[in-house]
């Protein structure tokens, strides 16, 4: 309805319309791929080493994890606030070019063109630092995975040349392990790096969740009526109106009526509700009491014929 864009602001429904749907498919749904993927190869090669040594797997496991979830610990809470970040400055840097375009009349008398560009590069440049901040964030389990992983060849190295009662040889033990690693860390860092995509994404997800909550986006379509209808009279019957946001009422039990042929003026000082009430009779929103009567019925339910 009329009502839902005048409470929503248009850079923000263009916002979420065009780029983070894209955003959405590039932090959510691939990394979601990703991480199913990756995951099926990690349990496969986790069982291997399992098999290989289990004392050692064990220990690797318990002392990966707790690395592994102090360091998502320590990076979480920024990697929502940079996505929010930049969520927030792309919202602003639209908006900046729609006042742009919209009132480049006045932008040009007043010669406030570097203004203008000064402020678009300043949202520009606070989004592109949450997305810069962001990818190196992104790229660094690369390395702390590849030094871990040195840790872990160390530790099954001393375990395997410890051992005595083996059915496997050392160096069939290590050519196993060996393998396994080598595919192993890859998929960590690509799941990590998942994980860190969806967190960085998940203001998206907070975003549109508004989207879907809100239930006057649920409208049913009016079918325009083909059939001419004769205008006879239209009434206000203690019409009272006002925003949602806003405490006072713009109306108040206002009675009206107009018949045909009737020649009306409308004046009134600025913010006094001439907008509202043309806004009402058109039925581009309804009261908040009262009803609103065209030809002896009810607006609301004759707006295709109105």
């Amino acid at each position: 309805p009329y009502s839902f864009h005048l409470d929503n602001k248009s850079s923000k429904l263009i916002q979420n319309i065009v780029p983070e749907m894209k955003n959405f498919h590039q932090y959510i749904i691939m990394p979601l791929n990703i991480l199913v993927a990756e995951s099926f190869i990690i349990i496969g090669l986790a069982f291997l080493i399992f098999i290989i040594e289990p004392k050692g797997f064990i220990i690797l496991l318990f002392s990966s994890s707790l690395l592994f979830g102090a360091y998502y610990y320590l990076i979480k809470n920024k990697l929502y606030s940079l996505g929010s970040n930049r969520i927030f400055y792309d919202n602003l840097r639209i908006k900046n070019v729609q006042n742009s375009f919209n009132g480049i009349k006045e932008i040009k008398i007043f010669q406030k063109e570097k203004e203008f560009l000064n402020l678009y590069k300043f949202f520009n440049i606070n989004s592109a630092n949450a997305g810069k901040i962001h990818q190196t964030v992104e790229n660094f389990p690369r390395i702390f995975i590849e030094f871990f992983g040195v840790i872990a060849i160390i530790f099954f190295t001393y375990i395997f040349l410890n051992q005595t009662n083996t059915n496997l040889t050392i160096i069939e033990k290590f050519g196993l392990f060996g393998l396994a690693f080598f595919r192993l860390i890859p998929s960590i860092n690509r799941i990590l790096m998942s994980v860190q995509n969806i967190r960085y994404g998940k203001s998206i997800i907070d975003e549109l969740i508004i989207e879907l909550k809100n239930k006057q986006q649920l409208v049913t379509l009016i079918q325009p009526n083909s059939t001419k209808t004769e205008f006879n009279k239209l009434i206000f019957k203690n019409v009272s109106f006002s925003y949602d946001n806003a405490n006072n009422k713009i109306f108040e039990d206002f009675n009206f009526k107009i018949q045909r042929g009737d020649v009306i003026g409308i004046c009134g000082a600025s913010g006094s509700g001439k907008t509202t009430f043309i806004n009402l009779l058109l039925g581009l929103i309804k009261p908040t009491k009262g009803i609103i009567e065209f030809n002896d019925m009810n607006l609301k339910d004759n707006y295709a014929n109105w």
